[in-house]
């Protein structure tokens, strides 16, 4: 007759998962967990069914003994011959992770995971696992980065890497999510009280009137901030791999690298103006990318590379403006694009369809700062009727 495999249960917190005993036997054969008499080799093949309950039950114990919580996924692997003591631990996983991002060409998400994983080893024990890293050690970590003169926005950036891998740990049963610290840990509380990220319209006027005619140096950074924020606040990513194919008919299309959303927009004469600008012998827009030929490590190493000049540039092109209020960054112009469309009237549903965003909420985020603002400026012309 038809041969079924026997497979063991195991079930912890009310979760369970089969496990194969590597041994088949007719579908009548099996009875009350045990092979009847009449059954082929019965009896050895009793002995080992008794066994391998007796394995799964020291296995139970010996967990117990080490009086550390475990989960499923703990006991399916020690069942299946790994060492009982084989919990993840934390950089274990931070390694794993990395590693993937890497094999997905996803170099840059790999250093800010590598960065934290160096910054958080540097204060507790590599041995570390998921259950040990809760509410209390994630505020030690606060505190001794505080003590090595780190700001709010670096600190919430190492917290969010730590969750977004904490996340990935449960996602695959490493650890169960009732253990999940960031439901009392609040990141939102490291919310930097730096300046708003984007110009006012004074503000981007007057750095868009600049004169360069003495600072030729300084052209190539405003001519991609103005780039951005007329393409709807593409991206330095973006721009950087913006290739000649994506424009025709007067149309950018192109896939944004962080969502992977595609956008489709009109070429405005203002970003056609620094389009004639830039010839490149390469098959990309701006000279940024020198050859056609770099791995993915060479490109994101060239993008760190070029971001920080443009960045150090854009300081001086907001000394010349006049901008004192703003700490002038690449991601200002998109940020200037999604705030004064707000302000003019356009909603947050039209504004995240624009912007290539994954999510409406994205957006908002966005423009929550500037909510007292828009709420003032309604006032004022309340007091017009």
């Amino acid at each position: 007759g038809e041969l079924y495999p026997i497979r063991m249960r195991l079930t912890k917190d009310r979760k369970s998962k089969y496990v194969s005993l590597e041994m088949l036997t007719e579908k009548g054969d099996f009875q009350n967990e045990q092979l009847k008499r009449s059954a082929k080799n019965s009896t050895r093949r009793n002995q080992l069914l008794n066994l391998r309950k007796l394995q799964a039950q020291e296995l139970i114990v010996e967990f117990n003994l080490k009086g550390r919580p475990y989960t499923l996924h703990d006991l399916v692997n020690a069942f299946k011959g790994n060492s009982a003591a084989s919990t993840v631990t934390v950089k274990d996983f931070f390694l794993e992770v990395i590693q993937e991002c890497k094999t997905g060409n996803k170099h840059s998400t790999a250093k800010s995971y590598a960065d934290t994983m160096r910054s958080l080893f540097r204060y507790f024990n590599s041995s570390l696992n998921f259950y040990q890293l809760d509410n209390a050690l994630l505020r030690k970590y606060e505190a001794c980065l505080r003590g090595d003169n780190n700001q709010n926005g670096g600190i919430a950036f190492k917290m969010r890497m730590i969750r977004r891998l904490y996340n990935l740990a449960i996602e695959r049963n490493i650890v169960d999510k009732k253990y999940y610290p960031f439901d009392t840990y609040k990141i939102a509380k490291l919310k930097s009280s730096t300046a708003k990220r984007a110009l006012s319209n004074d503000e981007f006027k007057a750095l868009k009137e600049v004169s360069l005619a003495e600072h030729p140096h300084l052209e190539m950074a405003y001519d991609l901030f103005m780039f951005s924020f007329y393409t709807r606040g593409m991206n330095f990513a973006d721009i950087m791999l913006l290739k000649h194919t994506n424009i025709n008919n007067g149309k950018i299309t192109y896939t944004r690298k962080k969502t992977g959303v595609k956008l489709n927009l009109k070429v405005l004469p203002q970003a056609q103006v620094v389009l004639e600008k830039y010839q490149t012998d390469t098959c990309y827009v701006f000279p940024i990318l020198l050859r056609d030929d770099y791995t993915a490590a060479q490109i994101e190493n060239r993008k760190k590379k070029v971001l920080r000049r443009y960045n150090k540039d854009l300081k001086d092109l907001a000394k010349l403006a006049g901008i004192t209020s703003e700490n002038l960054t690449s991601y200002v112009a998109r940020h200037t694009y999604a705030t004064l469309l707000k302000f003019s009237g356009v909603s947050t549903d039209v504004i995240s369809q624009s912007m290539g965003h994954s999510s409406v909420l994205v957006t908002a985020n966005y423009l929550k700062e500037f909510g007292n603002e828009m709420i003032d400026k309604a006032n004022d012309a309340l007091s017009d009727l």
